[in-house]
């Protein structure tokens, strides 16, 4: 999925105002994240280079290989040693290459315990990036939707922690999660946020003649060079 199509300019305005609704009821910081992917996944594409290059020479041994007996009991090959080793090489490169460009393939190829590792450490990247741990109370929370892995990651700091019971972060992410399997994007960060902002409530209230907005209230768009 493509980050610059992935939401509308109305869209993202919807979610700006959602995570401004959602802090007038706690003095926490929400801050919403979108990638495009949190993982480099190199080592699916030199799976399919391999696979890539053992078909290749399957291929050559059953329909292009022939085999003649000559005098003597020797064996002559139509594709010799060098040939056979120049199609693995050939394979792999060219293997590697097209992964490295078909995003369908890595996916399919890619441990779903590797990608849930990337999100985890994509999440943590992105909580620094954006300064989430600077707030004064300790209490910045930060939604974190990896397009390639399809995943959602709820990450709070340490005061949101110590009050968060595990199912609380779980809820924001599968509620977020079912409205973008029903390809419900804006409607999946809005009722996130509104989520995330009931919650903090209970736990961080808002005392509005105190109340400092820390953070910025906008979708962050989290770009990497993978």
């Amino acid at each position: 999925m493509d980050l610059d199509t992935f939401l509308t300019k109305e869209q993202k305005k919807k979610i700006n105002s959602a995570v401004t609704k959602a802090e007038k009821k706690t003095q926490a910081e929400i801050v919403p994240v979108i990638t495009d992917c949190s993982g480099r996944y190199d080592r699916s594409e030199d799976v399919f280079g391999l696979l890539l290059a053992v078909a290749s020479v399957c291929g050559i041994w059953m329909y292009a290989q022939h085999v003649q007996v000559v005098e003597w009991g020797q064996v002559e090959y139509s594709y010799g040693l060098l040939p056979i080793v120049a199609t693995i090489i050939t394979g792999f490169i060219i293997g590697t290459s097209i992964a490295s460009r078909v995003w369908a393939i890595r996916y399919l190829l890619t441990p779903h315990s590797e990608m849930k590792k990337c999100v985890a450490y994509g999440a943590q990247r992105a909580f620094h990036e954006f300064k989430l741990w600077k707030t004064t109370n300790s209490s910045g929370v930060l939604i974190y939707i990896s397009l390639f892995e399809r995943m959602v990651y709820v990450l709070g700091d340490k005061k949101v922690h110590k009050k968060f019971q595990q199912n609380d972060f779980e809820e924001i992410r599968d509620a977020i999660i079912q409205n973008l399997q029903k390809g419900q994007r804006c409607e999946a960060l809005c009722e996130g946020i509104e989520l995330c902002g009931e919650k903090l409530k209970a736990n961080f209230p808002s005392n509005r003649s105190k109340k400092k907005n820390q953070l910025e209230n906008h979708l962050r768009i989290f770009r990497t060079s993978y």
